[in-house]
C-alpha cells in the first residue's frame, strides 16, 4: 500500500478495489453513453445547426458560462475546502446529460435541437472544461499535493469524443439494416441510455450503502446540491426566454443547461486521484448531484409537459385572435371601398 501526495496520471495506481469497481463502471459507461449520443447525430442534424446557430449560442452560454460560475460562486460562499469545492466546480463544468433528450421528449420540447445542444456540448467540452479548470479551478483551490491531472482530463475528453465519434459513423453508414424494425443505430441509442440510468443507480447504492458519509453532509452540502439543476434550468429558461426562442426550444434549452454529465465527473476524479479519502471527499458532490438529478429531471419534465398544455392554448387564442383581427380588417376595406364606391 502506498500513501503518496501525487496526483499525477502516471503514477495512478488504485489502494481501494471499490473505488476500482466504480472508475472501471464510470469509464465504461461514457464509452458507451457517449457512443449513444453520437447515434442520435445525423448529417441532417449537422447541417440544421446553422439554422439554430442562436439557441446553440445560448446553450453554449448557459452551459459553460453561467454554471461554472455559479458552482464557484457555492464553493466561495459555503467555504469549501478544497477537494469538495474541487468535486462542486467540476459538476458546473461537465457537459450535457446523456438523458436530457429523453427529458425534453417528456417535457414536449424541440427535441432536435436538445439532440444537437448534446453533442455540441460534448465536442466543446474538450476545450471549455481545460478553460474553466484553469479559471476556477487553478486559479483558487490547487495546491502543491492536490491537482487536476492534465493528461487524466484529456483522457477522459477521448473517452467522450472518440465513441461518439464511432457512434455518428455508425448513423451515417446504417442506412438499410434494420432488426425488428429498427436500425441498429436506434438499438444502440436505446441501450446506451438505458445503461446509463443503470450506472447511476449502481452508484447510488454503492455510494448510500457503502458509503455512508455520503448522505451525512450539513446544509450547506444538500441544499446547493438540491438548487443545482433547478437553478441551471431556471437560468437557461430565462435567457432563451429573452432572446425570443420558441416554448419548445426553451425547454430544450433549459434542460440541457440543468443537466449534467455526472458520469464524466465521477470518472474524471476517480482516475485524476488513487488516494481513496480523497477520492471520496471529491465524489461527495457527482454523488449526490446524481441522486438529485433523477429525482429533479422528473419533477422539471413534468412541470414542462404540464404548462406545455397552457402554451398550446395560448397559441390557438393568438391563432383566433389573429384571425378575428385579420376579419375586421378585411371588413374595414370592404366597407371603405364600399364609400368610395
Amino acid at each position: 500500500t502506498t500513501t503518496t501526495t501525487s496526483t499525477s496520471f502516471e503514477d495512478n495506481s488504485s489502494d481501494c478495489e471499490d473505488s476500482n469497481v466504480i472508475t472501471y463502471l464510470a469509464a465504461g459507461m461514457i464509452l458507451v453513453i457517449s457512443f449513444g449520443i453520437g447515434c442520435t447525430v445525423s448529417p441532417n442534424t449537422l447541417k440544421a445547426v446553422r439554422y439554430q446557430k442562436r439557441a446553440l449560442l445560448i446553450g453554449f452560454a448557459s452551459q459553460f458560462g453561467f454554471m461554472p460560475l455559479f458552482t464557484y460562486i457555492i464553493a466561495q460562499a459555503a467555504d469549501y475546502d478544497t477537494l469538495l469545492a474541487i468535486g462542486c466546480i467540476l459538476c458546473g463544468c461537465a457537459p450535457g446529460g446523456s438523458t436530457s433528450n429523453l427529458f425534453t421528449y417528456w417535457s414536449n420540447g424541440n427535441v432536435p435541437l436538445s439532440i444537437v445542444m448534446s453533442a455540441t456540448s460534448t465536442l466543446c467540452a474538450s476545450f471549455m472544461i481545460p478553460l474553466c479548470i484553469v479559471i476556477y479551478i487553478e486559479s483558487s483551490y490547487t495546491t502543491d499535493d492536490i491537482r487536476i491531472s492534465y493528461p487524466t482530463l484529456f483522457l477522459t475528453l477521448l473517452l467522450i469524443l472518440v465513441p461518439a465519434g464511432l457512434g455518428f459513423t455508425l448513423r451515417y453508414k446504417n442506412t438499410d439494416y434494420q432488426i425488428k424494425g429498427k436500425y441498429i443505430w436506434q438499438w444502440c441509442e436505446k441501450v446506451a441510455s438505458i445503461l446509463g440510468a443503470v450506472f447511476l443507480v449502481v452508484v447510488l447504492v454503492y455510494a448510500f450503502v457503502y458509503q455512508t458519509e455520503f448522505i451525512n453532509q450539513g446544509a450547506d452540502v444538500w441544499i446547493p446540491i438540491i438548487l443545482l439543476e433547478p437553478v441551471g434550468c431556471i437560468f437557461g429558461y430565462f435567457f432563451a426566454w429573452l432572446t425570443k426562442l420558441d416554448r419548445p426550444s426553451r425547454r430544450a434549452v433549459s434542460l440541457e443547461t440543468g443537466v449534467q454529465n455526472y458520469t464524466f465527473v465521477i470518472a474524471m476524479i476517480s482516475l485524476t486521484w488513487d488516494d481513496c479519502e480523497r477520492q471520496e471527499r471529491a465524489l461527495i458532490y457527482p454523488y449526490l448531484g446524481s441522486l438529485m438529478y433523477v429525482i429533479n429531471s422528473g419533477w422539471l419534465a413534468l412541470f414542462f409537459r404540464y404548462m406545455s398544455k397552457y402554451d398550446e392554448k395560448r397559441e390557438e387564442t393568438e391563432d383566433n385572435s389573429g384571425k378575428e383581427k385579420q376579419e375586421i380588417e378585411n371588413n374595414q376595406e370592404v366597407t371603405t371601398t364600399d364609400l368610395y364606391v
